[in-house]
């Protein structure tokens, strides 16, 4: 049961890129949302308009990519503390059956609120170092993001989550 969880919240959320729905989006998400990359990038989401920012520039780059899907397959979850779910998926963004990008592995926390499973924390594996990310960068050599699996009982415990703001007029232009 847990694993159809996470996948269907992954297979809700990938939708919404696709077909471009924010409002559905939002709904799948618990503020404040910690993301980090395992490009160094680390941000704190904390409101509506820094999510639509990030979620526009990534519909603007499935676009301009050619992105006809975004398939997102759970690996590996737990059950964690507070009965949060704790999940490694791999991620793929394909033009028709092409991979975009290679694929990358992430994680991600779901909390049970408000009667649904909502995300408050992403350890993506993009290697991007800044946000919102505008063209996905990921490292050749194949893993989890940060090595191995993070312990999902402390997450805010380990370096990696360490909340920070987000800096304004970051992109991944400027990184070009």
């Amino acid at each position: 049961m847990t694993r159809q969880i996470v996948q269907e919240w992954l297979n809700r959320t990938s939708a919404c890129f696709v077909a471009n729905d924010f409002a559905t989006y939002k709904e799948h998400m618990a503020f404040p949302v910690s993301i980090t990359t395992d490009g160094g990038g680390n941000w704190t989401i904390t409101d509506e308009a820094m999510l639509q920012n990030g979620f526009d520039a990534w519909v603007r780059m499935m676009h301009e990519q050619r992105v006809t899907h975004l398939v997102r397959t759970v690996r590996n979850y737990e059950v964690i503390e507070g009965g949060d779910l704790w999940a490694l998926y791999t991620a793929e963004l394909l033009s028709n059956a092409v991979r975009v990008v290679p694929a990358y592995d992430s994680y991600l926390r779901l909390r049970n609120v408000e009667g649904g499973w909502k995300c408050d924390l992403v350890l993506s594996g993009l290697a991007n170092p800044t946000w919102p990310v505008i063209v996905p960068r990921v490292k050749t050599a194949k893993g989890p993001p940060g090595g191995a699996w993070p312990d999902p009982a402390r997450p805010s415990a380990d370096s990696r989550y360490a909340p920070s703001s987000p800096r304004s007029g970051d992109s991944d232009r400027d990184r070009s």
